[in-house]
Formats: C-alpha cells, structure tokens, sequence
C-alpha cells in the first residue's frame, strides 16, 4: 500500500496559529458566531423582538453545537428525556417535549420555560488503513449543544410556544496528520432549529399540535490535497464551507390520554430541503509563490433533511412510577447524497456521503417519583443509516446501544432541575468493502471503535 503524504511541519504549525487567532470579528463564519446570526435571524421572523433576544442571551450563556445521533440526527434534546433513553413524544407534563411533540403542551397549564445543554464527549478510533492496523483516535472534543423552550397554555388547553435547539449535528476533528487526511482532516454539519408551536385541544382527552420548522444549516469539511508545482512534494489543505437557504418544515402531532394513567403520542416531520448556493472552497497556508495558482472557488450542494414518524407510550400504574416506550422511524434514503459541486469550469463533484438507508430506533424508560428527588433510567437500540461501502470517518457510525440515567429535584416551588447521563456503546464495526479511496486509490477499509459520553442539565420555571 502507497503511505499516504504526512503534512508538513511548517502546514500545522501555520494552522495552528491560524486557529487560536480566530473571533466573531475576525472570522464571522466560525460554528459560535453562525449559531448566533441563526438565532438572532429565524427567531426574529417566527416571534416578537423580546422573545428573539430572550433567546439569543440564553443561548450565549450555553455554548457551542455539536453532538451525535443516527447519522447526524442528535437524539439527546434535553435532560428530561435523555434520562429516559430520549423518550419525549408522550409526555405531556413538561415543556420540553415539545422539542419533539407539540401537542403535548395542550395538556399543561400556565407559562414553563427551560433552559440547558447536553454535554457530549466522544471517544472515536479507527484502525487502518487495513491491511495494517495502525491505531488513529481522534483529536479531543467537548461538544455542547444548547436547547431551550417556552411555552403558555390556558385551562381551555389551547397553547403557544417556541423552542431553538440542535437536532442535526455531527462534528470531527481528525488532525491533518492522521493516516486518513486525504479522506478527511475534519468536518462538521450541523442544522439549527427554531420552531413555533400552536397547540388546542378539540376534546378533553385530545390535543394537536403544529409547527413550523424553521433550520439554517451549516457545512464544512477539510482533506488533504497535493499542489501542482515542479517537486511534486507539496500538499496543502483544501476547506470547504457553506451556509445554507433557511429550510422550512412542520411537524403534526396528537397526544391521546384515553385514562389518567395512559398518553400515547404520535408525530410526523416533513422533509426540509436545504440548499447551498454560495459555498466557499479555499486553501489553507499555501507557499507565497503558489497563492495565485489557488484562488478561492464555489460550490454548491443540495440535500433533504429526512422526514420521522415518531410514537411513544406512557403507562402510570401507580401514582409516582411512569413507564414508557418510542419508536422513531427516519426516513434517511430522503437525504440521498451529500455532494460539492466545484464551479471553477472543471466539472469536479466531490461525493461527501451516499447510499444511507431508513432505520427504526426504540426506547424505553421508567421515572420513580421519590418524596425528594425524581429517579430516571433508560435504554434505546439506534441502527446506524449507512452501509459498509458508504461509511466514512467525516460521520463514523455503527449500530448502538444506549444506557442512561438521570434526576430530578424541585429546588423551590415551580422551580426544578434536571440531571441525566447518557453512555452511547457503538458495535465495533469493520468495513472491508469501502468505496471511498485515498489519494494514492486504497479503499479505506479498517475497523471503527466509537463511544461516547453524554451528560445533560436542563433548569426549568413554571408559572402556573
């Protein structure tokens, strides 16, 4: 096997000191500062200017995106349901379910809002290019994303509402100098949504809730590229990035509670589609001499955000003790292909992902109400969308399972806090039959060893 082009010493040293210099001012473009101009936009048009700035002051407080799902579908929403294995589609005694299923706010009463994050700490590594078994971990990450809602429901069960949060996010950070650089160095994308809610309840024991789905996408991407001079010798690292159109989307729920003790939700997402019209590809630390021979390019990409069906059950035999149950069907052969389409005149079209297929994820979760303290444990089954040929260390993924665990404490009257913890066991997963090839044209084959932490924290008000 050809080795592949290790990255000069002089190229990660100017990269390096690159990245420590950036800020909002400096470079606009960075994932902290997107988030905020997301915020501040679509928040803006889907509510009035105190709410939007609510939003945005809250959400600076929290911290930046990143975390991981099926796919790049994050899961873990907030600590109410990531206690409970992600569970949030049937109930109906906190706000943030509503971050799944809005209906469920026609079965609260008075204003609730929450504020928190999911921590997440990834552990990837991968061993390669086969047939060596050369061990790459990837570079340390703590990945936050921030979520918060607010909802008012009046005693007819007629309800308002709005949430911001992260659902779509994978984020990697290989380094320039691993063995796989010509495939990936790092990527990210990530999908922020804003969605305003209406919930009513046509009969005592039904409620409906719609929404508007409102995301702006982000995507970037990075390899490792050899440079056209007299030596052959050079590399420099080729950056993609691109903001998308604001897509739009909406959600249809209900919530059934036939008895006291039983809720059964349902909720439908619609695709979005989202569009990249004015991508940026650009060359980092490149040799003065060559500067000109690489002027920034185009490009443009176009992708659709999967359609779900999600059902949940809530059973309460007892007062104090919920069990509960979902499935969330995704719908990811909508998403098809994430392709760059270079327009510098030379046709190069770039294949980022392919070929992902639908999968089915279930969970279950109990909640024990204890005279000071809420208990919360849970257990999900989440198969990964993309098949061996596809699969590439920009988004590593494998089949799961899930194990999580969480708390809840009333600090003072509407006041109450939510703990969860979440530890995300992947199947070690060995691709032998990858279409996606180096620069010297070796299959990447090799074995992916992934897990990954998660630790939530959510602070929530009533008025009632």
């Amino acid at each position: 096997m050809t080795p592949l082009r290790p990255v000069p010493t002089i190229l990660t040293s100017r990269l390096r000191s690159r990245h420590l210099s950036r800020n909002c001012a400096q470079m606009p473009g960075t994932p902290w500062c997107a988030l905020l101009r997301t915020l501040s936009r679509d928040a803006w048009r889907c509510g009035s200017s105190w709410l939007a700035a609510m939003l945005i002051g809250i959400l600076l407080t929290t911290g930046a995106p990143g975390a991981y799902g099926g796919g790049f579908l994050v899961g873990e929403l907030s600590a109410r349901g990531t206690g409970i294995a992600g569970i949030l589609t049937p109930l109906t005694d906190n706000p943030t379910s509503i971050m799944v299923n809005p209906a469920g706010m026609g079965f609260l009463r008075g204003t609730h809002l929450s504020i928190g994050t999911t921590v997440t700490l990834p552990d990837f590594e991968f061993l390669g290019i086969a047939p060596s078994t050369q061990s790459s971990k990837m570079q340390s990450q703590v990945l936050f994303p921030p979520n918060i809602c607010l909802t008012h429901t009046f005693e007819s069960g007629l309800g308002f509402g709005i949430s911001a949060r992260i659902p779509y996010s994978s984020k990697t950070d290989w380094g320039p100098e691993w063995i796989g650089n010509t495939v990936v160095i790092g990527s990210e994308m990530r999908g922020v949504e804003v969605t305003p809610v209406l919930a009513f309840r046509p009969t005592p024991l039904i409620a409906v809730g719609i929404g508007l789905n409102i995301v702006s996408f982000r995507v970037r991407s990075s390899d490792l590229v050899p440079l056209a001079d007299t030596t052959g010798t050079l590399w420099a690292i080729r950056g993609f990035e691109g903001d998308a159109k604001t897509g739009y989307g909406v959600e249809v729920g209900v919530t059934v509670k036939p008895l006291d003790i039983v809720s059964i939700g349902l909720v439908y997402k619609s695709p979005v589609a989202i569009s990249i019209t004015d991508g940026k590809v650009a060359y980092q630390a490149l040799p003065p001499e060559l500067v000109p021979q690489y002027p920034d390019k185009r490009f443009t990409s176009e992708f659709t955000l999967p359609q779900q069906l999600i059902g949940g059950v809530g059973l309460r035999p007892f007062p104090g003790f919920l069990i509960a149950g979902e499935l969330q069907y995704v719908h990811w052969s909508d998403f098809g292909s994430l392709q760059f389409h270079v327009e510098d005149g030379s046709g190069l079209v770039l294949t980022e992902q392919a070929g992902w297929g639908d999968v089915l994820t279930t969970r279950a979760g109990v909640e024990l109400q204890l005279p000071e303290v809420v208990l919360r444990a849970g257990y999900a089954v989440d198969r990964s969308p993309i098949p061996d040929p596809e699969l590439r260390p920009s988004i590593p993924d494998a089949h799961r399972e899930v194990l999580s665990a969480g708390l809840g404490y009333e600090v003072g009257e509407g006041l109450t806090l939510d703990f969860a913890f979440q530890s995300i066991r992947y199947r070690e997963r060995t691709v032998t039959t990858s279409r996606v090839l180096t620069e010297s044209g070796t299959p990447f084959n090799g074995t992916y060893l992934l897990s990954a932490t998660v630790v939530g924290l959510n602070v929530s008000y009533s008025w009632k």
